[in-house]
């Protein structure tokens, strides 16, 4: 079978030849900017030369790839169901699961769903976005983690674009009354609320330290491809047209 998986942000370094941070591709010798999208530790493009990291040609350099550190964390947009569906099932102040991940209703399911994941992570995030106090709260309530901080949890998250909002209700208990708090969950936010998600609750949910772990889904170090993946383009007047993924990637740089 085959499985997929997400690169950790150390992953990504440990493969990467060079980090990128420079939008200048070549020198005025025409010879690629070291540190540019076109450095030639990550392979080269051009006949007659060598690539820095396995000195091979164009021919048999196989490419290697690099890395842009990013100012600011980002949501990755293609994970955005799968961040908001964790948020309503981990606690937004102490970082634990809202359920006891030792409940045996919680056992038989993790045993049902053996190898499947993403069975799992619907199933686990089903049971605990229903609920809105991380801990117990009261002594009939068995499903509830006993090591929750007891805080409120928020009446609904709210996704607009690329941003989270989470949202509570409160007031003096008459609903005239009742007003709404907001707040931004910014990337920052909640790459280090996932981060500290304990590994046995993460486990619990499918999540896995050899495939993806919560705090992958949101990104501060950005894959480089090599050049011979966008590879230049030569023009009748020797100019050079570049691929657009190396115009987005001189975008983030940039910005």
């Amino acid at each position: 079978r085959v499985e997929f998986g997400i690169l950790s942000p150390e992953e990504i370094m440990k493969r990467s030849v060079t980090h990128v941070h420079k939008t200048t591709l070549y020198e005025n010798n025409g010879d690629p900017t070291t540190g540019g999208l076109f450095d030639p530790r990550m392979g080269v493009i051009d006949r007659g030369k060598l690539c820095k990291t396995c000195h091979l040609d164009r021919t048999f350099c196989p490419g290697h790839p690099g890395h842009i550190e990013l100012v600011k964390p980002v949501f990755q947009f293609q994970y955005m169901y799968i961040i908001l569906r964790l948020l309503k099932s981990v606690c937004l102040f102490c970082n634990k699961s809202l359920i006891d991940i030792n409940h045996p209703l919680v056992k038989a399911i993790i045993r049902n769903c053996g190898d499947d994941h993403q069975q799992l992570f619907m199933e686990m995030t089903e049971l605990a976005s229903k609920r809105k106090m991380c801990g117990r709260e009261g002594d009939n309530d068995i499903l509830g983690n006993p090591k929750g901080c007891g805080m409120l949890q928020p009446s609904k998250y709210q996704k607009l674009e690329f941003k989270i909002f989470a949202e509570w209700k409160v007031g003096k208990g008459d609903k005239k009354d009742k007003e709404e708090r907001k707040i931004n969950l910014t990337p920052e936010m909640l790459i280090n609320l996932f981060a500290e998600i304990p590994r046995e609750d993460c486990y619990a949910y499918g999540f896995s330290e050899n495939w993806c772990l919560p705090h992958w889904l949101i990104t501060n170090v950005l894959p480089v491809s090599p050049p011979a993946v966008r590879p230049s383009v030569r023009q009748y007047n020797n100019q050079r047209m570049e691929d657009d993924l190396t115009q987005k990637y001189i975008d983030i740089i940039k910005y």
